[in-house]
């Protein structure tokens, strides 16, 4: 995973609204506990997860449980990611397109998660 995706999972951890999910895949990094870095699947919901630890926001079934975050978060069931002809990625609903564009998927859903009122 790149230091991106790494600074951008960090962010995703720091929201209010931010729980581990089942399916998720957490990266537990080299420097951690001095155990060697490992990708660990997540069986259990509402894991309690080691300081350094982050999503690895690199895999589908993690930025998928990102996408189910934000819904529940929001009270959107129909939000959904857009892929823009410039190489952009949005949020968008029924009858809202956010105006925000960004370089991947995972970070269209992290601003979101990022946003979300109390």
């Amino acid at each position: 995973m790149t230091a991106e995706l790494e600074t951008l999972a960090r962010r995703a951890v720091a929201c209010r609204h931010w729980r581990w999910m089942p399916g998720m895949q957490l990266i537990h990094p080299a420097e951690t506990d001095g155990m060697t870095g490992y990708a660990l699947r997540l069986a259990v919901d509402g894991y309690q997860a080691r300081i350094g630890e982050y999503p690895d926001l690199s895999d589908p079934a993690t930025v998928g449980c990102l996408a189910a975050l934000v819904r529940q978060a929001t009270g959107k069931p129909h939000l959904f990611a857009q892929f823009t002809l410039d190489d952009h990625w949005s949020i968008c609903d029924l009858h809202d397109h956010r105006s925000t564009f960004v370089r991947s998927e995972a970070e269209a859903w992290v601003e979101v998660l990022e946003e979300v009122k109390p």
